[in-house]
């Protein structure tokens, strides 16, 4: 499979990694079933940001690399904000493709990669029906409170404590 060396130069993807670790999210997104209660989960990979040359150009690499990403574009109602625009990969396939590019060039979501990395693997050619193994229910909890700021920076009173006066 083409790791993004041949396509995409090493420096764009490596700029890309930036944009990801700054202004990305990696997640299993769950979503509810009606019949008898059941769940899904649903690996993507979001980018969001008001400068649309910034999205622009991640669009490009990524569809360079054959990953297909999907482009919202949210208009605020009000008009005093600018429009926020915002990339999705998603699905097991697209993700797979992802990862293998960018894993190892991300820094600050690198534990969540490697997480989704793991759970796709694991997923691998399972009927979508499959139950979710214990490991695999353990890997989206660990996902979900990585993705909580609380647990890189404490509790948001910590960050109100004034410092000490000496």
């Amino acid at each position: 499979m083409d790791t993004g060396r041949q396509s995409a130069g090493n420096e764009q993807l490596d700029w890309m990694a930036g944009i990801i670790d700054g202004e990305g999210s990696l997640m299993l997104h769950k979503r509810s079933q009606t019949k008898g209660g059941k769940f899904s989960l649903r690996p993507i990979a979001t980018i969001a940001n008001t400068h649309k040359p910034t999205i622009d150009r991640c669009y490009s690499i990524l569809t360079e690399l054959g990953i297909g990403p999907y482009l919202c574009t949210n208009r605020p109602k009000n008009g005093k904000y600018p429009p926020q625009y915002s990339l999705f990969v998603n699905g097991y396939k697209r993700m797979g493709k992802f990862l293998e590019v960018f894993r190892e060039r991300l820094f600050t979501k690198r534990h969540q990669a490697d997480l989704l990395d793991e759970f796709i693997k694991s997923r691998d050619g399972a009927h979508p029906g499959k139950p979710y193994t214990p490991r695999e229910a353990q890997i989206a909890d660990e996902i979900k409170f990585a993705n909580n700021s609380r647990y890189w920076f404490g509790s948001s009173e910590t960050l109100r404590v004034a410092p000490e006066q000496g």
